[in-house]
């Protein structure tokens, strides 16, 4: 397999659908709750997709939206007004083992500053099958005196053109106080 991996390319009708599992979390009795989620493109715009999006919690609750994601598989973020509408880097194309770059992130007391390592090759098997992926971790900069951290490392699959595993940790000090994973169940490509 290549190296280096270009920006994955799009069409109206790709949709993948994801299993989530959230927990156990310091404080929070009850074990681990999951939901299913599915996304499907709906609309090719200029320089962006919009996604229809159903999340069915395990309780069969099903919420629906609409979300927009970039060409460059990024997300946006809405700063308050007046200022625009901000892509959200956490994908610079093309992408490699070895590769390294910083990004922003606008919250409501500011703005989170994130670093982005690939870490390498590596084969990950989910409820969608095996894949070969780039592990790549991100790490928010810049946590309070060492004792909060957040961390996101994703497995992201050329064929799928998904992240096939993402792993969301937050840490203070010894304690976890998030703890969910999400994995493709399934997808489709046009």
């Amino acid at each position: 397999m290549a190296q280096v991996v270009e920006r994955p390319v799009y069409h109206e009708g790709d949709t993948w659908t994801y299993r989530h599992a959230s927990g156990p979390t310091t404080g929070r009795p009850g074990g681990t709750f999951y939901s299913t989620q599915t996304k499907t493109i709906t609309r090719m715009l200029d320089g962006e997709f919009e996604l229809a999006t159903e999340m069915v919690s395990e309780k069969g609750e099903k919420t629906t939206g609409v979300e927009l994601s970039s060409l460059n598989f990024n997300d946006f973020a809405q700063p308050p007004a007046p200022a625009a509408r901000v892509e959200i880097m956490a994908w610079m194309w093309p992408v490699e083992p070895g590769k390294t770059w910083r990004y922003d992130v606008p919250v409501r007391t500011g703005t989170e500053t994130w670093e982005a390592a690939v870490l390498g090759w590596e084969d990950v098997e989910v409820p969608a099958g095996k894949f070969r992926t780039l592990k790549v971790e991100r790490n928010l900069l810049g946590a309070l005196q060492g004792s909060y951290g957040r961390r996101v490392t994703v497995w992201y699959s050329p064929d799928a053109k998904v992240n096939v595993r993402v792993k969301y940790d937050a840490m203070y000090r010894t304690y976890t106080i998030t703890n969910a994973m999400r994995e493709l169940i399934s997808y489709r490509l046009r």
